[in-house]
């Protein structure tokens, strides 16, 4: 679901972004969830050990032109959370 503001015209509020995700662990457990993303900040999802950030999404979005799902990008972060000893 894209309602970021497109880059050529001016927008009262700057929209999201929400990815949804599906994730199999190493142990088999798998799980799906979804992360918001509106520039410059995303939410973290956290999954066991890991937390995974949205970093960018590619292409801008363009006043009149759709965007094909197959023609995004997603930039992530995925980070390991150091155990505590």
């Amino acid at each position: 679901n894209d309602n970021r503001c497109p880059v050529n015209t001016n927008c009262l509020v700057e929209g999201n972004v929400f990815l949804s995700f599906y994730l199999k662990l190493n142990d088999g457990t798998k799980t799906t969830f979804v992360v918001k993303y509106k520039q410059p900040v995303s939410d973290e999802h956290q999954i066991d050990n890991y937390t995974l950030k949205v970093e960018d999404i590619m292409p801008e979005k363009e006043s009149g032109k759709k965007i094909k799902e197959s023609d995004y990008k997603v930039k992530l972060c995925l980070a390991i959370i150091p155990a505590l000893d």
